[in-house]
């Protein structure tokens, strides 16, 4: 919930750096230093309700980073935050998406408008959608063709009157009840 609340904090179609050490008051310093970890650059970027978020830890060993190395990581990591999240698109590893164990099973189960309509398999389509999984992944993990996967997720689509992914995250936005 963190990591969706710190994407969605992050201005939209840019990549956000923030570089964070733990204060002697954070929770979390004690597991930074049981892990010889002194400072954690992460890098958000968003793309309507969804998103990627990157860590980088640097060790005690390796020392604070000074202003130019950290001017320097601060030009390559939108390329490298780009590149890791053209991998999650290909492989299908999910992008954090909406948060909140939300997805078109819940709503169809809750009785939503439209959803209710959908097939469980077009349901299974939509959860993997809004997980952020690609065609290809889908398609594996449902053990059936990428074409099938395409079909189901119009079927899906042309029920809840809506023309695209993007148009199927917006309605889901849009569900009353905080679903």
């Amino acid at each position: 919930m963190r990591i969706a609340a710190q994407i969605q904090s992050a201005p939209a179609d840019v990549v956000y750096i923030d570089r964070w050490h733990p204060k002697k008051s954070s929770k979390r310093r004690a597991i930074y230093e049981r892990n010889g970890v002194i400072e954690r650059v992460a890098v958000s970027s968003r793309d309507g309700r969804s998103g990627l978020r990157s860590f980088y830890l640097r060790s005690s060993a390796d020392g604070w980073f000074n202003d130019d190395e950290y001017a320097a990581l601060c030009e390559v990591l939108p390329i490298v935050h780009g590149l890791i999240g053209l991998r999650h698109q290909i492989v299908g590893t999910a992008r954090h998406g909406i948060g909140g164990g939300a997805n078109a099973t819940r709503l169809r189960d809750a009785n939503v408008q439209g959803f209710v309509a959908l097939t469980p398999r077009e349901t299974e389509v939509c959860d993997a959608l809004f997980d952020g999984k690609s065609v290809a992944a889908t398609a594996l993990e449902l053990d059936v063709s990428e074409a099938t996967i395409r079909t189901l997720r119009q079927r899906a689509f042309r029920k809840l009157r809506v023309g695209s992914a993007r148009e199927l995250m917006a309605l889901f936005i849009q569900t009353p009840n905080g679903l």
